[in-house]
């Protein structure tokens, strides 16, 4: 199990680490181009809602599913850790 101050410091690192991604001009050219693909269809769906209370669930259901991928990257990344520091 990690300890609390390990997931603290981890997440400020993940924060950190996305921060220079999308400062990096090759891999913010690819993320641009990817997020303008999703802002797309978010238009698209954007327009066949009624009223503000469906924008709403777009919404939250694009908030979430950022916070899963960044749960699974976390993750990935604390396991990537404890394997490479595993003596095999």
């Amino acid at each position: 199990m990690l300890s609390k101050s390990f997931n603290h410091d981890f997440s400020l690192f993940c924060h950190k680490r996305v921060e220079h991604f999308l400062s990096e001009e090759n891999s913010s050219i690819e993320f641009k181009a990817l997020q303008e693909r999703q802002f797309h269809i978010r238009d698209a769906l954007e327009q066949k809602l009624n009223n503000d209370n469906e924008l709403k669930y777009l919404d939250e259901l694009f908030k979430y599913e950022t916070e899963a991928f960044m749960r699974i990257y976390a993750t990935a990344f604390k396991e990537g850790i404890l394997f490479s520091k595993n003596p095999q």
